[in-house]
């Protein structure tokens, strides 16, 4: 129920002003929502539909069960799920992928990582804030192992 209230939340929220502050259940707005931050999102969904035929649709999540070694207070992510005929180019261009999620994490003080995804389906990229301050792809582990996955990489199918 939570995370059907924050996906709905989130998607009001994109097409609001950028000076309007989404309202998440359960999350401060300076957690994940500055204005810098809504104004972001919007703008990267924005960036991304905009001359392609591609519908991006976003949602955020707590990470910290999933990667409890993640880089500070930035325990949460936005995950960019994308589908229509575009949304393939997006998948193969790592260059833009990264360039997009520098700029959400740099205006979003609570986000570490960044999802990118072809919506229904499991072909998911992630890039996230390193040690080092960079913003790097994640690398991928093959699924069926018994150790705990480690920031910085990600079990792929």
């Amino acid at each position: 129920m939570f995370q059907k209230e924050l996906e709905i939340n989130l998607i009001i929220g994109i097409f609001l002003s950028s000076t309007t502050l989404i309202s998440i259940p359960g999350l401060s707005q300076t957690q994940i929502n500055s204005k810098d931050c809504t104004g972001t999102i919007a703008n990267v969904q924005s960036t991304i539909e905009t001359g392609r035929n591609i519908q991006v649709l976003i949602r955020s999540n707590d990470i910290s069960k999933d990667y409890p070694d993640h880089p500070g207070n930035r325990r949460y992510q936005y995950i960019l799920s994308m589908q229509g005929k575009g949304a393939n180019s997006i998948m193969s261009s790592p260059k833009f992928m990264q360039i997009i999620a520098t700029r959400i994490i740099k205006n979003c003080n609570s986000v570490g990582l960044v999802s990118f995804a072809l919506h229904e389906t499991d072909y998911i990229i992630l890039f996230g804030l390193m040690k080092d301050k960079t913003i790097k792809n994640f690398e991928c582990l093959e699924a069926g192992g018994t150790k705990k996955v480690h920031w910085g990489y990600a079990v792929c199918l």
